[in-house]
């Protein structure tokens, strides 16, 4: 996740050896085979696009932000309407192998980056150089403005009765975010540097399962938030299907404020229309059931929430 340096033996032009001292570290971007959703926290010497990814050669395909794209070109370079990376966009880029960034920028002041949040959806990025409770790095959203806010990977919802809830906790440097928002605001992050908190550059997501689900696989995400009709906390995990291929995985959570035992199942796709079909895997017996009620996939679909859950039955008895 970093490069850190304590001591370097270091020759001059004119032959004189000695020991420096650099004790630094440089924070690595990991970018992984296929869909990495990404950001900059740092202000680079030149932030355009063929600067910004010129270490990682011909590994990288294809990047957008929400309204701007560019193809890699291995006889020619970035091509197309995205040619400036900034501090404010999340990004998704697709890549043919993995590597990683080392940045060597400096980082920018969070209390004067300042997101310009729309109606509906927002690609953002994070600009603190800390990850942070969630809950305290988006408190500068006024109360119900922000709706809901996903990853990669996590999603959360917001209830104006208790705040933010779901998978999402943590949010952290050098990843991305869509977040959806009721109405506009201009929005800075809190990273409450008060608090004791270790620096965290890691932008790592565990891809390997049981299920074999590689979220880097898939260009899109949606959540679907649901229950098990007369489950016990714990007894099953819900896991989502494209034919064969599993395409969600997700165990139970208690929601605070009803006691709700939910299922914040993030589910992935290339494709529109592709259909969902659902599994519960019964812990106590190891066994595999067919869940009747199925679905079909939209990018950023949304269904459910800890309040009203999707309620699943199981298609045969235990």
């Amino acid at each position: 996740n970093k490069i850190c340096f304590e001591t370097s033996n270091i020759t001059t032009t004119i032959g004189i050896e000695y020991e420096a001292v650099l004790d630094t570290c440089i924070p690595l971007a990991h970018y992984y085979e296929g869909w990495n959703w990404i950001s900059f926290n740092q202000s680079l010497s030149n932030m355009s696009i063929d600067s910004v990814f010129t270490t990682i050669g011909d590994s990288p395909t294809y990047i957008k932000s929400q309204s701007e794209y560019s193809d890699y070109y291995s006889d020619f370079g970035w091509f197309g309407t995205l040619e400036t990376i900034d501090n404010i966009s999340m990004y998704k880029i697709n890549m043919l192998n993995s590597d990683a960034i080392a940045l060597r920028g400096e980082y920018i002041n969070i209390d004067s980056t300042i997101f310009n949040l729309l109606s509906g959806w927002n690609w953002i990025g994070y600009s603190p150089a800390i990850s942070v409770n969630i809950s305290t790095a988006l408190s500068n959203i006024p109360d119900n403005y922000a709706t809901y806010i996903k990853s990669q990977s996590e999603y959360a919802d917001y209830y104006s009765d208790f705040g933010w809830f779901g998978t999402l906790e943590t949010m952290n440097p050098l990843s991305g975010y869509l977040i959806n928002l009721n109405d506009s605001t201009n929005f800075t992050y809190n990273d409450d540097m008060n608090i004791n908190r270790r620096l965290n550059i890691s932008n790592t997501i565990e891809t390997n399962n049981i299920h074999g689900l590689n979220i880097y696989d898939y260009e899109h995400n949606g959540s679907i938030t649901a229950t098990i009709s007369n489950e016990n906390y714990d007894d099953y995990i819900l896991l989502a299907f494209n034919e064969n291929e599993c395409i969600g995985v997700a165990e139970s959570k208690i929601f605070p404020i009803n006691g709700n035992i939910v299922h914040l199942l993030m589910v992935y796709s290339n494709t529109t229309s592709s259909p969902i079909n659902l599994k519960a895997f019964h812990k106590p017996s190891n066994i595999y059931l067919d869940i009747k009620k199925t679905f079909t996939f939209t990018p950023d679909m949304r269904l459910g929430s800890a309040h009203e859950p999707i309620i699943l039955n199981i298609d045969e008895k235990l």
